[in-house]
């Protein structure tokens, strides 16, 4: 064992690279992590709270090098011709895959080793010509350790660029497949809507930390979408298939714009089924909430992906100008349908036209004007029924619009310390609305959230703990903080938190429950 450590340690040297073979090395490094008198007397079964050895023992400038031999190897697969393509080839990309295994065991979930090793590929300059590859390991490390994308947060554009190899296998498609599932699993009665909703928070949580890894769903999502839309409008009501379509356009929303960067075959099949359901049953108004966010959502795809959208949306012009003679305050859908009619005369100019007929790329769309009349009655307004009068008409707003909320989350803050138990619950619902809208705000709530268990009136504490469950599963990263507090509350006072902590760690783990 001495005379291998030797010679690990004389191959993983930054700046001996060059001097040996990539793949001998890395099979050499694969073959001491194999050696049977290292696990002799080991349980042959893992334990399921299994933690990896660090069997090598290997120092961050072993792993530098470790790095430099798995993408060193991937550039030998093809002629030095090739090497300056733009995209990575699928044999590099199966390469660097191959290897990633390798790497995660020689970095055995040591914290600091793995921040080290993010940060060097981060670090590799553009001008590098090898610069692809080292995105592209990142890719398939972020595969693997999904929290890496907590050190990648201006590099989030780029790392969403890169291509996943579809060999690869994830903790995450495990977990988004059960939720998945779970989710499409519509049936009777109140239980099963209880059970979509859950799964829907924990799927909307898991596309908006996590996106491209439940882009991988879509295939998914088109199926059971399939087939749904045959049924009466009563049945699909009954059948909780009216739900699953809403839920699954919230989850769409929540996936952009990187539902939109690349060419996913699966959308197709996803607008079919959704243009499915208008023209079997849009002829009177029930679907009018759907329809509404539908066509928000092809409006932004025509944006971004104004010739693929404009090839995918040319068969159902007849149906979006019957669309618009129903609903015609949908201003947004006569510039789509100007744009596709313009794309058809000049196919040639498609991304142009489309841009040309004046779609707006607007972050939010409400004007201080109508924004004023809220904020001056929350603010000059200091009696109870007062302010609750505009919680009411801020509540029937977001629901149709749920984005104004965003402008009045420091309001909100505020009114989940406040005694009023109407009030604070008013409160409570809205920014529940908010973040379920948008599971990415939920971390600007979690501070505010922690100060109410320090609350010396319970029934501010037991607000909170009746919100634990969905605010836990929509803010995971903050999780374990959250419930201890929950805990510490449960021993230090009289107040009973242990059915909000088992509910909640229910729903943390509901892709484990039995399908």
């Amino acid at each position: 064992w001495a005379s291998l450590r030797r010679c690990v340690n004389c191959l993983l040297q930054p700046s001996e690279v060059s001097r040996f073979s990539p793949n001998a090395v890395l099979d050499f490094l694969w073959a001491c992590l194999q050696i049977p008198k290292i696990w002799r007397g080991r349980e042959r079964r893992t334990p399921k709270n299994y933690t990896p050895e660090n069997v090598l023992g290997l120092t961050p400038d072993h792993l530098i090098a470790l790095i430099k031999f798995i993408v060193e190897e991937s550039t030998l697969l093809l002629p030095e011709g090739e090497a300056g393509d733009k995209k990575v080839s699928t044999e590099r990309q199966n390469s660097i895959a191959n290897r990633v295994d390798l790497l995660m065991a020689c970095i055995a979930e040591n914290h600091s080793h793995l921040h080290n090793v993010v940060t060097y590929i981060r670090n590799i300059p553009n001008t590098s010509k090898d610069k692809m590859l080292y995105q592209q390991l990142l890719v398939e490390l972020y595969s693997q350790c999904p929290k890496v994308i907590n050190w990648l947060s201006d590099l989030q554009g780029s790392i969403f660029d890169g291509q996943l190899s579809q060999s690869t296998i994830t903790q995450v498609d495990i977990v988004s497949h059960r939720l998945l599932t779970c989710l499409g699993q519509a049936g009777n009665g109140k239980t099963a809507e209880d059970k979509m909703y859950d799964a829907n928070i924990a799927c909307r949580k898991l596309a908006s930390q996590h996106p491209i890894l439940m882009l991988r769903q879509l295939p998914l999502i088109a199926a059971l979408l399939k087939g749904k839309t045959q049924f009466t409008f009563g049945e699909m009501r009954h059948k909780n298939y009216l739900l699953l379509f809403t839920h699954v356009l919230g989850l769409m929303e929540t996936l952009q714009p990187h539902i939109y960067r690349r060419d996913y075959s699966a959308m197709a099949d996803i607008i079919d089924s959704y243009f499915s359901l208008i023209g079997t049953h849009g002829r009177g108004k029930q679907l009018g909430p759907i329809i509404h966010k539908y066509i928000k959502f092809l409006y932004q795809y025509t944006i971004h992906e104004p010739q693929q959208s404009s090839l995918i949306l040319h068969k159902y012009v007849n149906l979006l100008s019957g669309i618009s003679t129903m609903y015609p305050e949908l201003t947004v859908l006569k510039s789509l349908l100007a744009g596709l009619t313009l794309s058809r005369q000049a196919d040639s100019n498609q991304g142009n036209m489309v841009q040309a007929v004046g779609q707006p790329r607007s972050t939010s769309p409400w004007t201080v004007g109508q924004l004023t009349p809220f904020l001056d009655r929350l603010h000059t307004s200091t009696d109870s029924e007062d302010i609750l009068e505009v919680l009411t008409d801020l509540d029937e707003t977001s629901k149709r619009k749920v984005d104004i909320l965003e402008h009045f989350i420091g309001d909100l803050k505020k009114l989940l310390l406040h005694g009023s138990d109407t009030l604070r619950n008013t409160a409570y619902s809205l920014v529940m609305r908010y973040i379920r809208h948008n599971p990415r705000a939920s971390e600007q709530f979690v501070g505010c959230f922690l100060h109410c268990f320090d609350s010396v009136n319970p029934d501010i504490v037991t607000s909170a703990l009746k919100n634990l469950p969905e605010f836990c599963v929509l803010c995971q990263d903050h999780a374990d903080e959250i419930l201890q507090k929950s805990f510490v509350v449960g021993t230090t006072t009289s107040i009973e938190t242990s059915s909000y902590i088992s509910e909640t760690l229910q729903l943390l783990n509901l892709e484990t429950v039995q399908i």
